[in-house]
């Protein structure tokens, strides 16, 4: 749903429009979030004793399976970071729990997975790792971010990744 906004942006000729499909795009990745952040709440505050699942479950008149599934699936925020993957620090970017700067600073500072290599051309049999530089790809993708954001963040991260291990520059570098 997302990557048709940024189609529908590229179709919008009236002025207003991009304001209300950047609003729209906006709004629905809240909803995403507001998910996550739903998960995490009930998540800590069962660890914590506070409550249980099931009193959760039962107060909201939802079914505690569901509950514990949304909750079980829901990774944690990474500590040093607004988010669970680069995808979601994006998301928070574009839902506008963060500025341009923080998201360019956590984005280049994540620890990226190597990119898997064949010894083929059949690049698209690969499985990417969770956390893969291919979600700032899909970010820029889906109207998360802009060109210039992700050309900066790819730049950025050539040069970190230069500094702390030349050999995987090659491997960063046809990731981006």
């Amino acid at each position: 749903m997302v990557a048709m906004a940024t189609e529908m942006e590229s179709a919008v000729a009236q002025p207003g429009a991009l304001r209300i499909v950047r609003e729209a795009r906006a709004r629905y990745v809240r909803r995403a979030l507001d998910d996550l952040d739903f998960y995490r709440f009930v998540q800590s505050s069962t660890r914590s004793g506070q409550i249980t699942q099931a009193e959760v479950a039962r107060e909201l008149r939802i079914t505690q399976g569901g509950l514990s599934k949304g909750v079980n699936k829901t990774p944690a925020v990474v500590e040093g970071f607004s988010g669970a993957s680069p995808y979601e620090i994006a998301q928070r970017y574009a839902a506008g729990d963060i500025d341009r700067t923080q998201l360019v600073e956590e984005l280049t500072r994540w620890k990226y997975p190597p990119r898997p290599l064949t010894d083929g051309p059949y690049d698209d049999l690969l499985f990417l790792p969770e956390g893969s530089f291919e979600d700032v790809g899909q970010a820029f993708d889906e109207g998360l971010i802009d060109m210039e954001t992700y050309d900066e963040i790819a730049e950025k991260h050539v040069v970190v990744t230069l500094g702390e291990d030349t050999a995987s520059l090659s491997r960063n570098a046809r990731s981006a």
